[in-house]
């Protein structure tokens, strides 16, 4: 904008408008870096503290049992015979082992469920594929 003319409403006002955004950008940098610098003074103080000794060593805590029966316990089990062609269905969610092949080449499948909800709409997503036993 030049100092000699006289700014029309629309210069003036798109003036007022970089200079607020311009303010805004400054405020926000500001309070980056004060935030930054609080960070790094909790970062010195707690390496401090540990180069001195001022946190005591724990006792030996036990690690919780997370083990997958404590986790997810069983409701019961499932059994039910698969199509041959299921096959890859089954070891991708139940692992290999979660079947043995029958004589006729379907699937019979064992498993311990904690879901009842989950394990029926699994089973039901197979359709004809699947019969259940028990």
């Amino acid at each position: 904008m030049d100092k000699r003319e006289n700014p029309t409403p629309e210069q003036l006002r798109l003036y007022r408008r970089r200079k607020r955004m311009l303010q805004k950008r400054r405020r926000q940098r500001q309070r980056l870096l004060l935030f930054l610098a609080a960070i790094a003074i909790v970062v010195v103080v707690i390496v401090i503290a540990v180069a001195l000794g001022a946190f005591e060593k724990r006792s030996d805590v036990p690690m919780p049992d997370l083990s997958k029966e404590k986790v997810f316990p069983s409701k019961g089990k499932v059994k039910a015979v698969f199509d041959a062609s299921m096959k890859w269905h089954l070891i991708e969610e139940y692992g290999i082992e979660s079947f043995t092949e029958l004589p006729d080449g379907k699937l019979l499948f064992e498993h311990d469920y904690a879901d009842d909800e989950i394990v029926l709409s699994w089973m039901l997503s197979m359709r004809d594929k699947v019969t259940i036993i028990e």
